[in-house]
């Protein structure tokens, strides 16, 4: 469910039977999907969450672009960037 549904699901039944009872309904459905994803829900296997040689090799990437922006941001409004990921005023 959205969150839109479940706000006007929520919404609804606290105009119909008050907040108790919504909340009631509320915890019902949380339980009701909870069980749900506990008996069909997915698994996840050690190889799936393996970082490998590619991903190490991006992340390096996109952090060393970080740094730079950071780097290049910061002396354009007159900030000092260090490399301890501190800001310093001039």
């Amino acid at each position: 469910m959205t969150l839109l549904k479940v706000s006007v699901l929520y919404f609804l039944s606290t105009q119909l039977y008050g907040g108790q009872v919504a909340g009631r309904i509320l915890t019902a459905l949380a339980r009701l999907f909870t069980a749900f994803l506990q008996l069909r829900g997915f698994t996840l296997g050690v190889e799936d969450i393996l970082v490998t040689a590619s991903v190490t090799s991006r992340q390096q990437h996109i952090h060393n672009n970080n740094y730079a922006i950071n780097y290049y941001s910061c002396h354009a409004v007159g900030l000092y960037w260090h490399s301890s990921s501190k800001f310093v005023l001039p």
